[in-house]
């Protein structure tokens, strides 16, 4: 939906074989799920709830993918909607991946439903520290172009808290940017420096660290083993990746 060429560092599905070809694929691969959770080795109680949870998970993430649709329209966002937002449209998926895992292990609803807290918390941060990159790091680090939400006008956190930092100026000349289809490398350069002089940049990186942080405070509960410290190391490079 968002059009970028790359996907994590390869050619986009739909620049390849076409776009009939990539939603033929995306339905493919959500049947696929489902198939795995009534071939898995669970009792039917619990493989139901996971049959719920999916498809639960899978359409608040289209909801939330329309908001973000709906947001590139609007000149500006209030904070509290983007953070909902991203998390329908991203953090809940990481929450059922840990949820239906939890199930899975033999874990109880309430410790299953912390678990799936813990990774939304991961999630916000991760989709948070993505604004964050794409307005900061190269496009080898980020597999796909840089400053693509800038060229796409996306209201990303980023952008919400620079125009509500900056003076009038400056904001008329980020809007201005933001709402340009043919922007230069040089505009989206400035526009970055706009974020980045009002305070924006540092607020979303502090924000999505903060995340992290409570995230490990619910695996601060687990015992210390091989297994926690590879959780703790793989929910560190989830959202500092590229830093």
């Amino acid at each position: 939906m968002d059009d970028d060429d790359l996907r994590h560092g390869v050619a986009a599905c739909h620049t390849v074989f076409g776009l009939p070809t990539a939603i033929l694929a995306g339905d493919s691969l959500f049947a696929y799920a489902f198939e795995m959770i009534a071939e898995s080795n669970v009792d039917d109680k619990i493989k139901s709830e996971l049959v719920r949870h999916t498809a639960y998970t899978v359409r608040r993430i289209a909801e939330g993918q329309q908001m973000d649709i709906n947001f590139e329209e609007e000149e500006t966002v209030d904070p509290e909607l983007y953070l909902e937002m991203i998390r329908l449209k991203t953090s809940i998926l990481f929450g059922s991946a840990a949820y239906g895992g939890a199930l899975i292990g033999g874990k109880e609803i309430e410790e299953a439903n912390e678990l799936r807290q813990m990774a939304i918390w991961v999630g916000l941060g991760f989709q948070i520290w993505d604004d964050y990159l794409d307005a900061t790091a190269p496009a080898e680090v980020l597999g796909k172009p840089s400053g693509s939400d800038i060229r796409q006008g996306k209201r990303t956190l980023l952008v919400i808290e620079a125009l509500n930092r900056t003076n009038e100026e400056e904001r008329k000349e980020l809007i201005r940017i933001l709402d340009d289809n043919n922007n230069a490398d040089s505009d989206i350069k400035r526009a970055v420096e706009i974020m980045s002089n009002c305070g924006a940049l540092e607020n979303c990186r502090e924000q999505a660290l903060g995340y992290l942080n409570g995230a490990k405070k619910t695996i601060g509960k687990y015992p210390k083993n091989d297994a926690r410290a590879l959780l703790e190391e793989l929910l560190e490079y989830m959202v500092t990746r590229g830093h």
